[in-house]
């Protein structure tokens, strides 16, 4: 992975767990202005390797391959792009609006709309266009694929990444969102181990049956984040 990667990662991870993190923020904790710090993040200004440990060094990151070791192995069986794509929940999100009646192939307006920096939507865009999920045609994007699904074979961190960022919106919507913009319900129940496996494959064709009926191409205003957990609350003794 090259630095400025790794910079661009690390503001997008330090975004989501501050909702009021900026780049301004990590200017200064970089000790460059904003649009130095936008400029590189955006790849308009290159990032020599000296530049680039020295803004790490301020900010407590390493860049170096003799610390690659920090990186979880499973991230390396797959590729950056292919990573970040299942484990940050804002790709799938850029993915849906373009499906909104209203949707502006304008990187201002998709920011506003989704929640997210100009600097985070164009990484997004620009790794979707490389996956090959997405194209850009007379000045519009759209969708080169339908519907995505996730194989078995992805790394776990990837998902466990996903599933806690997903968590994580529930919460804030409990704060953002009226209760006739959301519905978050639970049940606890007790059942035999033994029909896991079938309470699982319920929920999936649940999932699959929900967005069928609900998607209706050309008339959608609005994204949703659909989240279904099943766990055990008792301990084995």
């Amino acid at each position: 992975m090259q630095p400025v990667e790794i910079l661009r990662n690390e503001y997008f991870r330090r975004c989501r767990e501050n909702a009021r993190y900026s780049i301004r923020s990590f200017a200064k904790q970089a000790g460059v202005s904003p649009g130095s710090m936008s400029e590189l993040l955006s790849g308009k200004r290159p990032l020599s390797i000296k530049i680039a440990d020295k803004i790490a060094a301020k900010i407590g990151l390493r860049l170096r391959p003799k610390d690659a070791a920090t990186i979880s192995k499973d991230y390396q069986k797959i590729s950056d792009d292919e990573y970040q794509l299942i484990s940050d929940w804002y790709y799938l999100g850029i993915l849906n609006l373009m499906k909104l009646k209203d949707f502006k192939s304008d990187v201002q307006w998709m920011a506003q709309r989704i929640g997210l920096s100009k600097v985070q939507v164009q990484d997004a865009i620009d790794r979707l266009s490389r996956l090959g999920l997405i194209e850009n045609k007379n000045g519009r994007y759209r969708r080169v694929k339908k519907r995505l699904s996730i194989e078995s074979d992805v790394p776990s961190s990837a998902i466990r990444e996903s599933h806690r960022q997903r968590m994580h919106l529930a919460i804030q919507s409990l704060v953002d969102h009226s209760i006739h913009e959301r519905d978050i319900t639970g049940s606890v129940l007790a059942i035999p181990a033994t029909r896991l496996p079938e309470a699982k494959q319920m929920i999936k064709e649940f999932r699959e049956r929900f967005v069928d009926e609900l998607e209706i191409d050309g008339k959608a205003d609005t994204v949703l984040n659909l989240c279904i957990q099943l766990y055990p609350i008792t301990k084995e003794i």
